[in-house]
């Protein structure tokens, strides 16, 4: 009868016989001798072991790949881009009330509204860009012009003067919105153009 010897973790034990070898549970390529051979082999290459060796499956290895997210489909890529965008243009509707603030301080609107308590055909005809009728014309015997107005047509004349006041000061805000919110929108998409050209350069 044959006796054999194995190799089990560098250390050389046996001998066994042929059953105890396959009661043992051991790998294919467990390292085998016996004495009619010159070398060492596996236990796959003797014959009388080759079909009665059970298969072990291999070793199960977690995959450590990171799962690449799916890409964004173009409806969320589009939603998103307006989520952004309407973000910009908060930024540009601030600016443009700061810019409506300062216009109606300058053109006096609002001191027309809570200071000034007297308006002058001078300042109707500055503002409204003609002398309103409801200021009467008379004369005076050195040659001098005055005009004169009731008190009903001087509250009328003074609500006309400060809306136009401040239409002017929207007007003007609202060309600073436009371009406000053209000058963030073009710095937003230079900046985006720069970082995704570093990233996709660096690929």
């Amino acid at each position: 009868m044959k006796e054999y010897y194995i190799i089990i973790k560098d250390n050389q034990k046996g001998p066994f016989t042929k059953e105890e070898i396959l009661k043992m549970n051991l790998s294919r390529e467990t390292p085998i001798w016996y004495d009619g051979i010159d070398d060492w082999t596996v236990l796959s290459d003797l014959k009388e072991f080759k079909n009665q060796l059970k298969t072990k499956p291999p070793v199960f290895k977690q995959k450590t790949d990171t799962i690449k997210s799916e890409p964004k489909s173009g409806k969320t890529t589009t939603a998103n881009e307006f989520v952004k965008i309407f973000k910009l243009f908060k930024y540009s509707l601030l600016i443009s009330l700061i810019a409506f603030l300062i216009f109606s301080i300058s053109n006096k609107a609002f001191s027309y509204l809570f200071v000034i308590d007297t308006i002058y055909w001078s300042d109707a005809q500055e503002v409204l860009g003609y002398i309103p009728s409801a200021f009467k014309k008379t004369s005076t015997g050195n040659g001098f012009v005055s005009f004169s107005i009731s008190d009903n047509d001087y509250g009328e004349i003074k609500n006309r003067v400060v809306s136009e006041l401040f239409s002017e000061a929207f007007l003007n805000s609202m060309i600073i919105l436009l371009i406000a919110f053209g000058v963030i929108l073009f710095l937003h998409y230079v900046i985006y153009l720069v970082k995704w050209t570093k990233k996709h350069s660096n690929k």
